[in-house]
């Protein structure tokens, strides 16, 4: 009986054993996942930012001799992005 007891608690070890390892790995799987999806918002939105830094002065660029005001407007999203990309 003894004999059967150990391999029994053995066994019980090793399966406990191979438990704590899968949760370890779904653990890193799951940190991995979120890492990517910061990534891939972080590059959503500073792909954003390059977009509208660059084509609000194109259009301020064509309506500064025929409408100031809209040039003006225009320009300042590429200053408030700027200045928070500075604040980094």
């Amino acid at each position: 009986m003894g004999r059967v007891r150990r391999g029994w608690r053995a066994e019980l070890a090793r399966q406990a054993h191979a438990a704590r390892l899968e949760r370890e790995r779904e653990a890193a799987r799951r940190v991995e996942q979120e890492r990517l999806r910061i990534a891939r918002d972080l590059h959503d939105l500073m792909a954003h930012t390059v977009s509208v830094i660059s084509l609000h002065p194109d259009v301020a660029r064509e309506s500064l001799r025929d409408a100031p005001e809209v040039a003006e407007r225009s320009l300042a999203p590429c200053a408030a992005r700027a200045a928070t990309w500075a604040a980094c």
